[in-house]
């Protein structure tokens, strides 16, 4: 048995389907012409769009202004609430607001009287040639793909559709309704018809007694190249991403999103709701309680997300110690190229992991004493950072002059360069009142790029503490040329062949000159996209890849610029967030595909240069020491060499420049 929605009329008015549908006597509350849509007019309230329906219960009306800034997010055309926000909330343009004792069961009573059942035939011939057992159930309404294998006693429901080269072990039953009850007015448990389908991607494995639900009213989505292990079971409405690993009786709860390329190890589950990133390993017996960030490993009752993945996909994190000899070279030639000289200085730094390692070693080789701050992180305990670097130092023969401490251990009264890296951020007040006047802070990076929080510059200049940049665009650093490859490394992976593909690239700053002459080199086809409104059909139908790197966010929040509907006009295409800050809401519900499938803080890259190897962040963070290098020498030794303009002050102290706050 399966459930379909009848058909109405395109944009009915929402008073005359609440005429229809009975449920006319509540109190409703209306702004503009709201309408339905003749397709799909249900929605769970997450999942809503303009022209649906949904509803929202809160129980604790003491927080109305927390919910109704919540409810005045909601695009859909009608929202069933309960009788006590009536008095704090109000339709949006275009929305009625319905208000009753129990959204839910009112909710569920209109979708009741708007579902047809449909008593489906088994199918006896398939149009595309595989290997079907004919003791598996496939029922008339299935759409199944060439060379898929459906192996006995599985059943295959009407609302189904199934890829390509896909594999399904005995027993499974995929597109049967999930578990969603609600209450009727006796107080029964009243099962909630699921109207929505399933999607099976091309070459998934799906074992044995597994069991995939369809979606409430939308779709349950299993990617291209998921492989799930026997008697797993997924509930409605979740969407598992590419390439991704669900061992045997792993247990996927309702309207999870899980992004490509995670691991689900036997046995674990994860809560109804909550979202897992991309190159996630989730624990054996784990339950998963709430959101997972990418590149995490998680495990136990609650899951505790406790260090990143070290799979290839997560290579800049990794200890390369596989190719420790040419890093130790490159350290050697970087210095000896930028003559760092920072005999008689003590420097205080971060110890960190994989090619992260490399910055004490860089200022030891250079004369430095160091003071290497190693704390626990997502990227690996306090002494994974203390031992990789000191394995790091030992290879460059500079682990005596290096001193592994804890943030509360290290001498802020004896240093004289403070690098604004991971670990040592923030570098708030309490920290700046305890190094000595004249101490220089590099910022390790290039002056534009400095992020509100991490240094306290208003302290800094109470106390006549030097803060300065790298610039990263400097002969004799150039690390902006490494966007270049890092863009087109993540685009391939998305498996954009480049070369004749249309990429649009959103964002107008100092990352985007590199990169646009690398993509025209390759031969693309590219778009610069300055204003979200230049985003319209014609640009949606032929592009590929949209690349996010819109670092000031110039290009403005897109609410209210871009929808789903507009945007589902490229349904498949990828959006690559090279920088964060982009809401990716309407991408998603418009059938994107998302790279990374979790949102990136703004200011941030998501993958940084480190993910090419070890020599950009050994170049820029010896670039990094020299620009603080070169605030101590003074001006004379830099003005006219080949290190003039290396150097950005952001707060300096002579008397030819000015204090400046980027």
């Amino acid at each position: 048995m399966i459930y379909r929605l009848k058909s109405i009329e395109n944009q009915t008015p929402v008073s005359r389907l609440l005429e229809q549908l009975d449920a006319s006597q509540y109190s409703t509350i209306s702004r503009g012409k709201p309408a339905v849509n003749g397709e799909q007019y249900f929605a769970t309230f997450a999942e809503a769009e303009s022209g649906e329906i949904a509803y929202f219960y809160a129980p604790d009306v003491s927080k109305w202004e927390e919910v109704a800034a919540r409810l005045s997010k909601s695009p859909a055309s009608l929202l069933i609430l309960n009788s006590e926000l009536s008095l704090f909330v109000r339709p949006q343009m275009n929305q009625c607001l319905l208000f009753c004792a129990q959204p839910k069961q009112l909710f569920a009573d209109l979708v009741k009287q708007s579902v047809e059942q449909i008593e489906p035939t088994a199918l006896s011939t398939f149009p595309n040639p595989g290997s079907v057992s004919p003791h598996a159930v496939i029922e008339a309404g299935a759409s199944i793909g060439r060379n898929v294998t459906i192996e006995s006693n599985c059943v295959i429901h009407g609302n189904v559709t199934i890829g390509d080269h896909v594999v399904i072990k005995a027993g499974a039953v995929i597109g049967g309704p999930g578990f969603e009850f609600y209450k009727d007015d006796q107080g029964a448990l009243c099962h909630f018809p699921h109207s929505g389908r399933v999607v099976i991607e091309d070459n998934v494995y799906i074992g044995s007694g597994v069991v995939i639900d369809t979606a409430v009213f939308k779709q349950t989505i299993i990617r291209r190249g998921t492989k799930i292990d026997n008697l797993a079971s997924i509930a409605h409405n979740v969407e598992i991403g590419e390439n991704c690993l669900i061992m045997a009786h792993a247990s996927i709860a309702g309207s999870v999103k899980i992004g490509p390329r995670t691991r689900v190890c036997l046995a674990a589950s994860v809560r109804d709701g909550v979202t897992v990133g991309s190159d996630v390993v989730i624990g054996m017996s784990a339950c998963v309680t709430k959101n997972i960030p990418d590149n995490v490993t998680a495990f136990g009752v609650p899951a505790v997300a406790t260090q990143r993945s070290t799979k290839a996909s997560n290579r800049e994190h990794q200890t390369p110690s596989e190719n420790t000899a040419r890093t130790v070279r490159l350290i050697k030639e970087v210095v000896h190229n930028l003559r760092l000289d920072l005999t008689g200085f003590e420097v205080l730094t971060e110890a960190a992991t994989g090619h992260f390692a490399v910055t004490a070693a860089i200022a030891a080789l250079a004369g430095a004493r160091v003071q290497a701050i190693a704390t626990d992180s997502p990227y690996g305990s306090a002494d994974d950072a203390a031992l990789a670097t000191l394995a790091m130092a030992k290879a460059v023969g500079v682990e005596s002059r290096i001193r592994i401490v804890s943030r509360e251990q290290a001498d802020l009264s004896q240093t004289d360069i403070l690098t604004n890296l991971g670990f040592v951020r923030p570098i708030d007040a309490q920290i700046v009142s305890r190094l000595k006047p004249g101490s220089v802070i590099p910022v390790m990076y290039d002056a534009r790029e400095l992020r509100p929080g991490e240094i306290d510059l208003d302290c800094c200049r109470e106390r006549e503490i030097h803060v300065v940049g790298t610039n990263e665009e400097h002969p004799m650093a150039d690390i902006l040329s490494y966007c270049e490859p890092l863009a087109v490394r993540l685009m391939m992976e998305q498996n954009l062949e480049i070369r004749g593909s249309h990429i649009v690239v959103a964002g107008e700053n100092f990352f985007t000159p590199p990169i646009l002459r690398a993509l025209e080199q390759l031969g693309a086809e590219v778009t610069l996209l300055t204003n979200w409104n230049q985003l319209d059909r014609t640009l949606l139908e032929s592009l590929d890849l949209l690349l996010y790197i819109d670092y000031w966010n110039q290009l403005g929040d897109t609410g209210g610029k871009l929808n789903a509907d507009q945007l589902s006009v490229a349904s498949g295409a990828t959006v690559l967030q090279f920088i964060g800050g982009l809401d990716l809401t309407p991408f998603r519900d418009a059938g994107w595909r998302l790279a990374p499938s979790t949102p990136v803080a703004p200011h941030r890259m998501w993958r940084t240069l480190a993910y090419l190897g070890p020599r950009p962040v050994i170049e820029l963070h010896a670039a990094g020491l020299k620009a603080a290098e070169l605030e101590f020498r003074g001006e004379e030794y830099a003005t006219g060499s080949w290190f003039d303009g290396l150097r950005q002050p952001i707060i300096a102290f002579r008397p030819t420049e000015l204090t400046a706050r980027p």
